[in-house]
């Protein structure tokens, strides 16, 4: 994904950086559609993040379970909005602006889950955001 996104982060100026351990542990998954989900989370990094603006993917393994993060700088979303994001159709007011449907969020909940996973955001308007994704680890 970050391979796919760094043209369109480089018109952009931005800076993607990926940031992984040294050894990522096996989960089970539809690689097609954890795809999906970090193409969604990084396509919105870069699509919201100002020009010149950084976005890190980074992923740390805990116990049992991996979480991988997609962090910007960008304008960051309202505590009210982030009540809501992963509702499907539900567009913040500052999104009006920027194509989308307001189903990529959602989408990215329904996967993440089917995976017996969760994802949360962290955000402070004004700072950016932090997209984490956590799944259960299942080998070596």
């Amino acid at each position: 994904v970050v391979s796919e996104m760094s043209a369109l982060a480089a018109a952009r100026r931005q800076q993607l950086t990926l940031d992984l351990p040294e050894r990522v542990p096996v989960i089970e998954a539809d690689d097609d559609r954890l795809h999906q989900v970090f193409a969604n989370l990084t396509g919105n990094a870069v699509k919201y993040t100002q020009e010149g603006g950084a976005i890190t993917i980074r992923a740390r393994v805990h116990t049992d379970q991996i979480q991988v993060a997609v962090i910007d700088n960008g304008p960051g979303i309202s505590v009210e909005d982030q009540a809501r994001i992963f509702e499907k159709f539900y567009r913040t007011r500052s999104s009006s602006k920027i194509d989308g449907t307001g189903l990529g969020l959602a989408i990215v909940k329904s996967i993440v889950e089917q995976h017996g996973g969760q994802v949360i955001v962290q955000s402070i308007p004004g700072q950016g955001s932090e997209f984490v994704v956590s799944l259960p680890v299942t080998g070596d």
